[in-house]
């Protein structure tokens, strides 16, 4: 599968040309995957975003990672869900996460409250 021009990785080297090219590889097949109507099993899903996650963290942080992360939303959720603890929803307007966070810790709170 050719790399869209925008996403063309530079003249590094070849093991981080072969990486990045895996990881728009993984992340184009996530995306279709992500909005197809037609299913895959579980296992097969869960296979896919770990080794997608495997590869993305793998990769240098710079602008093709980004450009990478903004062309394909379902690697961007995977990168953030592997670098949540270190960096928290760090892709995600600040408002968003600070609304997924707040309806997190109701749903926490609610399910810690004894049922009478």
């Amino acid at each position: 599968m050719q790399t869209t021009p925008h996403l063309q990785p530079t003249a590094d080297n070849s093991q981080a040309r072969a990486d990045f090219e895996a990881a728009v590889n993984l992340a184009s097949l996530f995306q279709r995957v992500e909005g197809s109507l037609q299913g895959v099993s579980p296992e097969q899903y869960q296979k896919l975003a770990q080794q997608l996650g495997t590869v993305l963290q793998a990769l240098r942080t710079d602008e093709r990672l980004h450009q990478l992360l903004n062309r394909f939303p379902a690697a961007s959720d995977v990168y953030e869900n592997g670098r949540y603890q270190l960096a928290g929803l760090c892709r995600s307007p600040l408002e968003q996460s600070l609304a997924g966070e707040a309806a997190a810790r109701a749903a926490i709170d609610k399910a810690r409250t004894p049922r009478t």
